[in-house]
């Protein structure tokens, strides 16, 4: 596939700060790490749609069970494709399209994006009026 962005953007909750900064993206339980653009707004827009950091706690039954927790600010970090293995790129399709702006453009990548490749550009206030 031939991809229309030079750069992508991984939005994160402040809490994943630290970590993103000194071990990079790591994949989810599904092996990938989502990215969106063209603008850093659209993958602020993926992640806010999730509702809030979640926290894994055990219920009364002993059973795991997610719990929201508050968060200050998404921040953004910018991913150049030339960083990246361009076999491990690939068009995303997890998502209803007529939730984000046409131009949206989703996608996901198969493998770690290391802290040098993950370039922290934007912050988003969600305390600010």
């Amino acid at each position: 596939m031939k991809f229309k962005q030079t750069k992508y953007y991984h939005a994160a909750w402040d809490k994943h700060l630290d970590s993103i900064l000194e071990f990079g993206l790591r994949p989810g339980p599904d092996g990938c790490v989502y990215m969106a653009g063209p603008e850093p707004a659209h993958a602020a827009q993926f992640l806010a749609l999730r509702g809030g950091p979640t926290n894994w706690e055990l219920n009364e039954e002993g059973k795991m069970w997610p719990v929201q927790e508050k968060a200050d600010k998404i921040y953004v970090f910018t991913i150049y494709i030339d960083d990246l293995d361009m076999d491990k790129l690939h068009e995303s399709f997890d998502h209803n399209a007529n939730f984000f702006p046409p131009e949206t453009e989703a996608v996901y990548y198969d493998d770690a994006i290391p802290p040098e490749c993950c370039n922290l550009e934007w912050e988003f206030d969600l305390n600010s009026a």
